[in-house]
Parts: structure tokens; sequence; C-alpha cells
């Protein structure tokens, strides 16, 4: 089981920069709850879908790519650390993430990540002035 996690998580990063919002509903649970720390949680397919969107969907830049760096998975937890490049327009920034995601019936429940926003402010800043 602790495989079929591994891989759960790792489509989804996949789907994130592949498929954008729509390419990532297939791995989460309807009831999924997003925590994107330190901003409030979100529930359920269409709250993440809008939280997502003007990162994920833009077409000025978005989410460039995900180098997972490591993995570990016990029982119904995922954790990994990651670098996500961003791109708007002429900001590209590098992101370090540590994402916590739990497991319930082949989907992802519960999905958090920390990062520092200060890193994130300029990509934010250029996308919200678009």
């Amino acid at each position: 089981m602790n495989s079929q996690n591994l891989s759960l998580v790792e489509q989804l990063m996949q789907g994130l920069k592949v498929g954008g919002t729509k390419g990532i509903t297939q791995f989460l649970s309807e009831e999924i709850v997003y925590h994107n720390v330190p901003w409030p949680s979100v529930s359920g397919h269409q709250q993440v879908a809008e939280t997502l969107a003007p990162f994920i969907d833009n077409r000025e830049g978005g989410l460039e790519s995900i180098t997972i760096h490591h993995s570990i998975s016990n029982k119904d937890v995922v954790m990994n650390s990651r670098d996500e490049i961003w791109v708007h327009q002429k900001v590209k920034i590098v992101l370090p993430v540590a994402g916590v995601f739990r497991i319930r019936n082949g989907k992802i429940s519960r999905w958090t990540d920390y990062f520092d926003s200060g890193t994130l402010k300029p990509f934010l800043e250029s996308v919200r002035g678009q």
C-alpha cells in the first residue's frame, strides 16, 4: 500500500504540471481538505480548483516543473520535499515545499503544503498585477 500511496502523490504532482486543475481532481477525494499554509484551508474539488486555477491554469505562466527530492510513506500518510519552479511573464522563482498527504480509499483526502510565502511573493505580485 505504501508504494501505491507514493505513486498517487507523484501522479498528483505531475497532474498539476501537465493537466492543471482539471488534471488533479481524479486523485482527490470529494471531501479533500487542501491547506496551503500559511493561508486558510479549503475543501472539496471546486474550492481546490478555484484556489489553484489563477496559478496553475494561467496562460501567462504557472507551474513549470516539480522536482521531488525525498518522499516517505507510512500507512496512510505520504510526505515529500520538493522544489516547484513557478514562472509568470518575466518572474521565475524556485519554491521549496514540504507536503503532507493523507490517503483514504485510494484518494488524497488531506493535502497540506508548507513553504515560505516571502519566496512566493514576486510570483504572486506578477499574477495579481496582470
